[in-house]
């Protein structure tokens, strides 16, 4: 008899379950049904993605290592412009979304 592999899901997924249950609009069972995933799981998932929030927004401008600096051959200056429009416009597609 082989043993049964177990489940894997890509970051993605996680991401999804996680803002599912943060959102607080559902109970856990109502997700835990939708995502057919074990509450030990969320759980899991869940502290993980808390305890790594720090890491979401990295700090370009200080210059530490590990930072995700851009070597693209623009400005930083740029950069940083480049960064507020796309804020902005993640902002409006919320809001469009919302309103459909």
């Amino acid at each position: 008899m082989s043993v049964p592999k177990r489940k894997t899901y890509d970051n993605n997924f996680k991401v999804k379950v996680v803002l599912a249950v943060l959102k607080g609009d559902r109970t856990l069972s109502q997700i835990v049904k939708q995502f057919s995933v074990s509450t030990s799981m969320i759980h899991l998932w869940k502290k993980t993605f808390l305890e790594n929030i720090n890491n979401a927004f990295p700090d370009y401008r200080s210059g530490k290592a590990g930072s995700n600096k851009c070597n693209c051959g623009i400005s930083e200056k740029e950069a940083e412009n480049l960064y507020a429009k796309i804020g902005k416009l993640e902002i409006k597609n919320d809001f469009l979304v919302k309103k459909l």
